[in-house]
């Protein structure tokens, strides 16, 4: 393949050489012949029309066709005997035509043409496209020549005698009529026929496409290619001095299976097989153009998620921007979920508006009365995870007991149920169902107000679903019919990055740069062997010999090269940068997930306060905070004030939204408790004055190795509410429950990876 590409490298330079060498053979020669030509005569100027500009006109002696030509100071040539020969009325077609030649420049333009025609003569669209120019340029003259009169038929007809007369032409000079090609001949004079009108400008599409052309055509041929053995050596770089390094890259857990988590090495009868499930850490590397030459090495260590390569520093470079593709994930879905309340609906169900036809809507429902609005709490999720948003207010029977209490509350308010799938060109397919518990006697059927006492047994509940194909920022509309008033529904969903920063879509894609240190290695000491001894990490499978678990981990075991576990250590024999390997390998650090809890009682309107206090990420939305403080009024009459106190989710911060908070609260007169983890039932315990709750915080790291799922239960008097949430290392989801004796309560949860300590 090589030597195919350099012979067709040759050819093309050699054929381009030819053609531009033609080229300008041809202008020299026509530029020459112009120069020569001379004036005409006294006699013959009187022939030419008075009301015309002659400056530009030069005659030949010889038989030939009137033209322009010259590159350089162009000039109208005529034959001697045109003289004898035309009109009047001829030489004003004549000189019309082959005047507008010069006031286009079209001379420099054929030259241009010509030179890009030579480079391109492989390419049949290039030369019709100069076809296609040159037939355009005839019938713009040729309009011009004729002007508004009707003479389009003795004007054909002057063209047809030039075309006839069968005289030698140069090549490069622009003839007023030419019979070869005889389609251009032929498109002229039906064009002629036709009487076609002819544009004073370029039209703006047509610029448009050019435009589109010019900068599209290059990044789709850019994106072919062959790829040669030569393409498949390693980058040499001025800092690649020959000799080999070892740079550790930090990696998502599928990056072997692409998509399966792959087991932990240090699990009993697992680690002899990490390395052959699907392809070894080299073969992935191979497979993408990456050579392993001798002393070279690759492995991967699933415990910490870490790719060791030993490689040259020109690879390590090429491996580095393939990991970085490799590390790339889709993006969260963040839900932002509206209802209107009003005599008829709004847009139609299953409508989908742009994020301004949005926008709009909202405001002009916002101008106007006998409207309630209300926004939901918003939600991140994971694509095809499902999410819950809502605001729903508990209704209890008459009479309470344990039994009923479980069985037969019911809730008034929305509770809308979402699920987002990936969907093409980069939208998500996002499903819907909202549920909605209404008190037809309440002045506020779908909320009860301070005052309200709504009817357990007359509590009803009315549900709708729909489904489409949501572009990043676009919005789902839903009709919801109800006793009373009916309800629009508006469900937007955008893509985020693990930032919190707006994604392009649900396609695009958040990198996890990889990090990695080199340590210098010589090439000579790949032939330097010396004995290690290791203590042996906690779950090293002890059924198998050492040798084999370091073999299927990657490390290469040459003759005389050995490994023995004895008394819980591992004494092995090999070169040296094979110890580095498996210090690395034996060495990595795993990483768990670390929980704190803070409590927080205040007298305040604390969603306001959080509002006014935390900043949003540029370009991000803001935290999830329930933005109308009325739908967190309590229930008319509740049973018992324990009830009340229950956690639902109320906002997510980043690390440095949450600093500001509890900057704010340090100056806030509020009650703040660190609350401690019982380690006997691994419960998080309120205090009394709090309501004496307890809470269940379960922590796991998520399959992308960059996430923390949590899933946090608050046991209540009667019931419990469990939220799940998926965040990034170092947020913290804030619980909020229903404000009760002039006070509002607060969780805040705060997740963060750390490095588990090696034991000694």
């Amino acid at each position: 393949m090589n030597e195919t590409v350099r012979v067709l490298r040759w050819l093309f330079w050699m054929v381009t050489a030819a053609l531009w060498m033609r080229l300008l053979y041809q202008s020299i020669r026509v530029q020459r012949w112009a120069w020569r030509l001379r004036q005409p005569t006294s006699i013959e100027y009187a022939k030419l029309p008075d009301d015309l500009n002659p400056e530009c006109v030069c005659v030949f002696d010889q038989e030939g066709t009137p033209c322009v030509a010259g590159w350089l100071f162009p000039v109208i040539a005529v034959p001697a005997s045109a003289f004898e020969k035309l009109t009047a009325r001829q030489w004003r077609w004549l000189l019309r035509h082959e005047g507008e030649h010069l006031r286009l420049h079209d001379t420099v333009v054929v030259l241009l043409q010509n030179i890009v025609r030579a480079f391109l003569w492989w390419n049949p669209f290039a030369h019709a496209l100069v076809e296609e120019y040159a037939r355009a340029r005839e019938e713009a003259c040729d309009a011009a020549a004729v002007g508004e009169g009707r003479d389009h038929t003795d004007y054909a007809d002057f063209l047809l005698a030039w075309a006839d007369r069968s005289t030698p032409q140069f090549d490069g000079v622009m003839a007023i009529a030419y019979s070869r090609p005889a389609k251009r001949l032929k498109v002229r004079l039906v064009a002629l026929m036709e009487a076609r009108g002819v544009r004073k400008k370029l039209g703006a599409l047509f610029v448009l496409g050019c435009f589109v052309f010019a900068v599209v055509a290059p990044l789709i041929a850019a994106s072919f290619g062959v790829a040669t053995a030569a393409a498949q050596e390693p980058v040499k770089t001025k800092a690649d001095d020959g000799r080999m390094y070892t740079r550790a890259y930090k990696v998502a857990p599928d990056f072997l299976s692409m998509g399966a988590t792959s087991s932990d090495p240090f699990a009993a009868g697992k680690a002899a097989t990490t390395a052959v499930i699907g392809k070894t850490a080299r073969e992935l590397l191979e497979d993408r153009g990456i050579p392993f030459p001798e002393g070279a090495s690759a492995l991967y260590n699933p415990a910490a998620s870490q790719l060791i390569v030993r490689h040259h520093k020109g690879a390590l470079d090429q491996i580095e921007a393939i990991v970085d593709r490799l590390n790339k994930r889709t993006p969260l879905v963040h839900f932002q979920c509206k209802l209107i309340q009003a005599d008829g609906y709004f847009e139609t169900h299953g409508d989908i508006l742009k994020p301004d036809e949005a926008k709009e809507l909202w405001r002009q429902v916002s101008q106007k009365k006998g409207i309630d609005l209300a926004t939901l709490p918003s939600t991140t999720g994971k694509l095809g995870a499902e999410a819950i948003a809502e605001v729903a207010q508990e209704v209890f029977p008459e009479k309470i007991t344990e039994a009923n209490i479980k069985h037969a509350l019911k809730l008034i308010g929305p509770s809308i149920k979402l699920n987002a799938n990936s969907a093409v060109n980069g939208k998500a397919l996002v499903l819907a169902q909202v549920d909605l518990g209404v008190d037809p006697d309440g002045s506020h059927p779908w909320l009860p107000q301070k005052g309200d006492k709504p009817d357990w047994n007359r509590v009803e509940f009315y549900t709708a679903s729909a489904q489409a194909e949501l572009a990043s920022g676009e919005t789902l509309v839903m009709h919801l019919r109800t006793s009373k008033k009916h309800i629009t529904v508006l469900i937007t969903a955008e893509a985020l990055n693990p930032t919190g920063q707006k994604a392009i879509s649900f396609e695009s894609t958040a990198t996890m740069l990889p990090s990695g240190a080199g340590i210098d290695l010589p090439d000579k000491a790949a032939n330097e062997w010396s004995q290690r001894v290791y203590r042996v990490p906690q779950g090293f499978p002890d059924d198998k010999p050492p040798m084999e678990v370091l073999k299927a981990a990657g490390i290469s075991f040459e003759k005389n090269a050995s490994a023995v576990l004895r008394d819980g250590k591992i004494t092995v024999r090999n070169t040296k940068p094979n110890h580095e390997l498996i210090e690395m390998w034996l060495g990595a650090v795993k990483k768990r997930v670390v929980v704190s809890v803070k409590a927080v009682e205040m007298k305040e309107d604390f969603l306001e306060l959080m509002k006014e206090w935390v900043p949003p990420l540029p370009d991000a939305p803001k935290p999830a905070v329930v933005t109308d403080p009325t739908l967190l009024l309590p229930a008319a009459s509740p049973p018992a004030g324990e009830i009340l106190r229950q956690f639902t989710t109320a906002a997510i911060f980043s690390a440095d939204q949450f600093e500001t908070v509890m900057k704010k609260i340090a100056v806030t007169p509020v009650k703040l408790e660190i609350l401690r983890l019982d380690g006997k039932s691994k419960k998080y315990m309120l205090p009394d004055t709090m309501g004496g709750l307890e809470a269940t915080v379960e922590s796991t790291m998520g399959a992308d190795g960059n996430t923390i799922e949590l899933i946090i239960t608050v046991d209540g008097v009667h019931r419990s509410i469990s939220t799940g949430v998926t965040i990034w290392d170092g947020q913290t989801v804030v619980l909020g429950a229903q404000p009760s004796d002039h006070l509002t309560r607060f969780l805040f949860i705060t997740a963060n990876m750390v490095e588990e300590e090696k034991k000694k």
